[in-house]
């Protein structure tokens, strides 16, 4: 079994940091979405958006779930790495 110093060493794990998009391009992309839900919104009646509003917050409950998911796998890697390095 290779050490996770190893397969650090042999693998290119900085390639997903370089995968992220810029700050700023988040942000364009949050303030168009933002716009196109209020445009939506705004052709809901309020039996519509009551749904609507369900939907949008059952999909921010699995963000949030996913993102602390993938926190915890980070977390548990870096303690690994950091376990490994200093064993």
């Amino acid at each position: 079994m290779t050490s996770m110093v190893e397969e650090f060493y042999y693998t290119n794990f900085n390639e997903q940091a370089r995968n992220a998009p810029p700050a700023e391009q988040c942000d364009t992309y949050t303030e168009q979405a933002r716009k196109l839900q209020d445009e939506l919104l705004e052709s809901f009646d309020e039996a519509q958006k009551a749904i609507y509003m369900k939907y949008d917050a059952l999909l921010n409950d699995l963000a949030n779930m996913t993102n602390r998911e993938n926190f915890v796998a980070g977390f548990r890697f870096g303690a690994r790495f950091a376990l490994d390095t200093f064993a």
